[in-house]
């Protein structure tokens, strides 16, 4: 039976749902329109209709999650974007203290900001995303080269031991490289060619699994977090339902939480622990890191209106941004923009994605943002996921998707560009090895006949 379609042309499986999105899109146009048109100066309706943009900002992240549910791979893009529309509404908007950041101006228009970006991600997924195959996974049985695996564990393991700084002095924090940065490449591609082989799989789950141990000792979250994410996309997203990985979900959640006492350099105690579980309860459940993020983007929103960088700044900052996913930020003067804006406004470093699109290049930043987002987490995705090459793309955008939109884009661009780089590298490596091995096993059989 032909799936019924809206006047819009959005969702095409049933009425409920198509209105809902309708009234939804209303709602979010009505309430981004008030906060434009009045200027965004500072009154109580006005911060009202601001707390009621970040109702209707995580109202939208939730209808995404619910309308695609079974999208396993790709819906942590929007599961990351829900969970920071719930950490600032409860933190910033809803249950926030009298000094919240919900109290001036600049923050009204980020909550907007973020509005904006939510309401063109949910209008950018016209259709509800299908469930994840095993055919979809980055490995396969057809693609196998244990020469590749084995060599990639090698260098894993030098940088396990040399590419990461651990501290002196307990409760402080390690420091990685930028090899152990992107280590999670390595992995993506030595799962790639492990053929599903148990012999290939465990020696590159335990080695995983090693890095993930060593990051969380020592207060790492980002690096263990995305290798997680991998294992999870690599074994185990065709098994389970997505729904069952919840509670798993709610008690990786509070590890990282945990982790958190390391970061301060506080004493691990039970007592720390129970007031750490309190004190996430009294949050809403909205952890530093995300509002954090939301404050750093704020910072990046008044630097663009407080007259420290006018347009013409902010074009040139964008394309030394550019250059420097190239040639590096070390080699690019105020080509990383945190560091330009702290030396005006202090911020905890990171920052929203959207916000970094806005400060560059305005609402249309935002929208270009909102759209990037969107492609990836809809279903026009499924069109990559035709390729080998596209698989392997999404899965790193997946695995790395705290990175790159609670902290810098630079994981999404240039992570990006280092994956295709190493995917042919892979690839030629493979065409190499396995001529080698013909080559060597022909001579081995006529040196044999020979005798």
């Amino acid at each position: 039976m032909a799936a019924e379609k809206n006047f819009l042309g959005y969702i095409d499986d049933n009425k409920k749902r198509a209105y809902a999105k309708l009234v939804l899109v209303a709602i979010a146009l009505i309430v981004i329109g008030i906060n434009i048109f009045t200027g965004y100066e500072y009154n109580k309706i006005l911060l009202t209709v601001t707390a009621l943009s970040a109702l209707i900002m995580l109202s939208m992240s939730l209808y995404m999650v619910s309308d695609n549910w079974y999208g396993v791979i790709i819906i942590g893009v929007i599961m990351v974007s829900v969970y920071s529309a719930w950490a600032e509404c409860m933190d910033s908007y809803l249950f926030g203290s009298a000094q919240s950041i919900s109290l001036t101006h600049i923050a009204m228009r980020g909550m907007v900001i973020m509005c904006e970006f939510s309401l063109v991600v949910m209008l950018c997924i016209r259709k509800r995303i299908p469930k994840i195959s095993s055919e979809d996974r980055i490995s396969s049985k057809e693609i196998f080269n244990p020469i590749i695996v084995y060599g990639l564990i090698a260098v894993l393991l030098f940088i396990f031991v040399f590419g990461y700084k651990r501290p002196t002095v307990p409760g402080e924090r390690g420091e990685i490289s930028t090899l152990y940065e992107y280590s999670v490449i390595l992995f993506i591609m030595g799962f790639m060619y492990s053929g599903r082989k148990w012999y290939t799989v465990l020696p590159l789950t335990v080695v995983a699994l090693a890095y993930c141990a060593q990051d969380l000792l020592y207060g790492g979250r980002r690096t263990s977090l995305a290798i997680m994410i991998l294992l999870f996309l690599v074994l185990l997203s065709h098994k389970l339902v997505f729904v069952k990985m919840i509670p798993v979900a709610l008690v990786g959640f509070l590890l990282l939480s945990v982790v958190g006492l390391f970061r301060g350099g506080v004493a691990f105690s039970f007592d720390q622990l129970m007031a750490t579980f309190g004190d996430l309860f009294s949050k809403k459940f909205a952890i530093d890191t995300m509002y954090s993020a939301y404050y750093t983007g704020t910072a990046f929103v008044a630097a663009a209106h407080e007259g420290l960088f006018d347009f013409s700044d902010r074009i040139e900052m964008f394309f030394k941004f550019l250059a420097s996913l190239v040639l590096g930020g070390g080699a690019i003067p105020n080509s990383n923009l945190p560091l330009v804006v702290r030396k005006y406004i202090d911020h905890w470093y990171g920052g929203m994605f959207p916000m970094y699109g806005y400060f560059y290049l305005g609402t249309l930043g935002t929208v270009i943002c909102g759209a990037t987002t969107g492609f990836f987490a809809g279903s026009s995705s499924k069109k990559i996921f035709s390729t080998q090459l596209g698989r392997v793309l999404i899965t790193w955008i997946c695995t790395n998707v705290f990175a790159w939109f609670l902290y810098s884009p630079f994981p999404l661009l240039r992570g990006s560009a280092l994956v295709i780089i190493a995917y042919f590298v892979c690839m030629l490596g493979d065409i190499i090895s396995k001529k080698l091995l013909k080559l060597i096993f022909k001579f081995e059989f006529k040196t044999a006949n020979s005798k």
